[in-house]
């Protein structure tokens, strides 16, 4: 009896065995088609699997393809949303037996993203499930997102990523570029935390990201925290995106400071000289809002060296885009100011009247090299309230300073 016992238990393991194991030794390239039927249904899109699939049980239930293709929305400017060398899932297994799906890892390698807003307002991250399609939005998911939720991410990691943002309506786009980055998620919807690097026009970013539960209609709140090495310099965001019936909105509070102001608008403006005056530190805090047609930054503080700035700027963002600057500061030590970008400019201080009114009146000495220059399809208004102006020695009391600006050379 004890020897039939112990068969029966052999005879059991190995049943088991073959049940996990068996998935291995199927060629899974042969069910394609059914993945595809499952995604379609899903999404409502089609996804291509050019190169190899397989899926295992053991030690835990794992999927991996290579080459997959994403279809993009109708109407879109390419016929692909996503495209990836190669996908590789793994998913906790006792939780499948709980009924729920706990995915402990994905990874994405070199993936290309395409996310647009099509000409006719539709989104391309607006996915058609079934449910939403047989009630007309009435009776799918309890947020009205697209995507089920009762999936758990563990870490999604993504390597060598390139993230393109495309606006038909407004003919905007966005390239992130060599983006490397984890993200964890409780569900499909949210909240979710980012970390990585990424290159954006040029420079090297590092960035962290904790985004609130996504819904259909209302406020998600978000942290952001990004850093440029290149420039020396760190900026962080804390507030909410809301989406609403007019569109989507942002507001929230901004910090940020660095070793030069000079060097971080020479950073984000692909390398263009700003006046070198800004080439000092900086701190900077504000109240900021934004939305499809406005920008604006409410109470703000430029601490600049041993400067302090205070205002409000609004920016239309038309096309064009113009910009309304109100500055005030309680001291402005114009000598100390004008001296410092003759130097900054590879001259000496200047040692005339006559130099310092050409410095005065902002034109740059023969040879000297162009400064910073607005794009052609912006235009800015300039107003400066100085409670206390040093120039030439003296203190000149409550001084109000003017300018328009448009496309050029400031």
């Amino acid at each position: 009896m004890k020897k039939l016992g112990f068969a029966l238990l052999g005879l059991l393991v190995l049943l088991i065995a073959a049940v996990l194991v068996g998935p291995s030794f199927v060629d899974w390239n042969e069910h394609k088609g059914r993945f595809a039927a499952e995604v379609r249904e899903l999404t409502g899109r089609e996804i291509a699997i050019d190169g190899d699939i397989s899926l295992s049980l053991l030690p835990a239930p794992a999927l991996s393809a290579a080459k997959v293709r994403f279809a993009n929305a109708e109407g879109g400017s390419e016929p692909t949303m996503a495209t990836l060398e190669a996908l590789e899932v793994r998913v906790a297994f006792m939780p499948l037996l709980q009924g729920r799906v706990q995915v402990e890892s994905v990874s994405l390698v070199k993936p290309v993203i395409l996310l647009e807003v099509l000409a006719d307002g539709r989104k391309n991250w607006d996915f058609a499930t079934r449910e939403a399609e047989t009630a007309q939005g009435g009776a799918g998911t309890s947020d009205g997102v697209g995507l089920p939720g009762e999936i758990r991410l563990d870490s999604v990691t993504i390597r060598d990523g390139t993230l393109i943002y495309r606006d038909a309506a407004a003919g905007r786009e966005e390239r992130i570029g060599k983006l490397n980055a984890e993200i964890a998620a409780e569900s499909l919807k949210g909240p979710f935390a980012v970390t990585g690097k990424a290159e954006v026009r040029g420079q090297e970013i590092a960035f962290e990201v904790g985004l609130g539960r996504l819904v259909a209609d209302g406020a998600t709140s978000l942290n952001l925290s990004l850093g440029l090495p290149g420039a020396a310099a760190k900026m962080r965001f804390g507030g909410a995106v809301s989406v609403h019936q007019d569109g989507t909105s942002l507001r929230g509070r901004v910090k940020a400071e660095g070793e030069s102001l000079a060097g971080l608008i020479g950073a984000l403006a692909g390398g263009g000289a700003a006046p070198p005056v800004l080439a000092r530190p900086f701190g900077l805090e504000t109240e900021v809002a934004a939305d499809s047609k406005k920008a604006s930054a409410a109470g703000l503080t430029l601490r600049l060296g041993e400067m302090l700035i205070e205002g409000d700027v609004v920016v239309s963002l038309g096309p064009p885009v113009d910009a309304r600057i109100n500055l005030s500061a309680p001291r402005l030590d114009l000598d100390k100011l004008l001296a410092e970008a003759e130097v900054g400019s590879g001259g000496t201080a200047p040692s005339t009247p006559a130099k310092s009114d050409q410095a005065a009146g902002g034109a740059a000495p023969d040879g000297a090299p162009g400064g910073f220059a607005l794009p052609d399809d912006v235009t800015a208004s300039l107003q400066i309230a100085v409670d206390a102006l040093v120039y030439r020695g003296q203190v000149v009391r409550q001084l109000l300073l003017s300018a328009e600006l448009a496309g050029g050379e400031i």
